[in-house]
């Protein structure tokens, strides 16, 4: 995505950039990620487990990245999405279309900002933990904290 511009939720669903991953074979879940799946609504179940084979999903995302020419990759932290991302690629014996100084951490940048106003600028999510509607959430958070630092 482009962070210096303005999007608002329909318009980042609707371009549909995410690819549905699959249980991947030779990677695990925990007893507490599966226990918190469970908790969570049938369509987010759904459209976590049901999907592309890891590797077309990969593929796809480095397709992506590379026709997009990203000057970076966001993560809501640093420490979760990223590693795995880059796990499953070098598992699969993909090349990762994203360096280690392309890293960025939507929680850093968040952080700039008094949480009084940080509420303000939060768009609603109708479909929480559905992942391509977190990552639009997330998107339009980096868009919004970026206008208001005056971040072009």
């Amino acid at each position: 995505f482009d962070p210096s511009k303005q999007n608002t939720l329909e318009d980042l669903v609707s371009m549909g950039i995410y690819e549905k991953v699959a249980m991947q074979p030779d990677r695990g879940i925990s007893p507490e990620t599966l226990l918190w799946w469970l908790q969570q609504s049938e369509e987010a179940r759904k459209e976590a487990f049901e999907g592309d084979p890891l590797a077309r999903a990969l593929s796809s995302l480095g397709f992506y990245a590379k026709r997009q020419k990203l000057g970076g990759v966001w993560s809501h932290g640093s420490n979760f999405d990223l590693p795995i991302l880059q796990d499953a690629y070098e598992q699969g014996i993909l090349r990762v279309p994203w360096g280690y100084r392309e890293w960025r951490d939507t929680r850093t940048l968040l952080s700039l900002v008094e949480p009084s106003h940080l509420q303000e600028m939060w768009p609603s999510n109708p479909k929480k933990h559905l992942p391509l509607y977190d990552a639009c959430v997330q998107t339009i958070m980096v868009q919004n904290v970026r206008r208001h630092l005056h971040i072009q």
